[in-house]
């Protein structure tokens, strides 16, 4: 397993050359995705649960409308080609 990316207490982590995992802080598994742009929406939509659940920043995070389409926004912001074409480093 190869940890990709971290985004709050959420982990993406390559099992395969094909298949990514999202894992939580503690390492359980919360969900397998075989695009990273998915994996990422996901972790980032998680991170801001957490964070909105807090109770805190309601001011700063918006509503969960916005939410939704800053989430859009982050996928479409992903390059193509990182989809397609992104190799593990380890075998």
């Amino acid at each position: 397993d190869e940890k990709i990316l971290t985004l709050g207490d959420y982990s993406i982590v390559r099992i395969d050359d094909y298949n990514l995992e999202l894992r939580d802080k503690n390492g359980e598994l919360q969900g397998y995705y075989g695009f990273m742009c998915h994996a990422v929406r996901e972790a980032f939509k998680r991170t801001m649960n957490d964070v909105r659940a807090l109770g805190v920043h309601d001011d700063v995070l918006g509503s969960e409308e916005q939410e939704a389409e800053m989430s859009d926004q982050l996928v479409n912001a992903v390059p193509v080609n990182s989809i397609y074409d992104f190799k593990a480093v380890t075998k």
